[in-house]
């Protein structure tokens, strides 16, 4: 019984241990939803093409254009009561792109948040 016991507290001491990782000095949810998570998914539509982040995101909320530069804005909202108390959660995310490249982002909103994927 104290093997099986011990067996079990192993077991559960490594899942929760794997369960994070350290940036930057800081340690992030490898499961729960983040802003870091959310920064990570940004960083990977730098330098992309606009079309492909049209075929995967969709078409935007607004589009902009100033310049020579195009404003890609994607809004998400979700609004809900719960026993009286009402909920407003959200995500503004904006993609600069030149020449038909994503060149800046940036976000805003109290629900930009996505699962940080570790690196291997």
């Amino acid at each position: 019984m104290k093997k099986i016991i011990s067996i079990l507290t192993i077991s559960v001491c490594l899942i929760a241990c794997g369960s994070y990782t350290i940036k930057n000095g800081k340690k992030i949810s490898l499961t729960e939803p983040t802003g870091e998570g959310y920064t990570q998914i940004m960083e990977s539509w730098e330098n992309a093409r606009e079309i492909q982040l049209i075929k995967q995101w969709g078409i935007p909320s607004q589009t902009y254009e100033i310049e020579g530069q195009k404003y890609l804005l994607y809004k998400e909202e979700n609004n809900f009561t719960l026993n009286g108390n009402y909920f407003h959660f959200y995500c503004d995310t904006t993609f600069t792109v030149e020449n038909g490249i994503i060149t800046y982002w940036k976000y805003s909103g109290n629900n930009c948040k996505a699962v940080y994927k570790e690196n291997n």
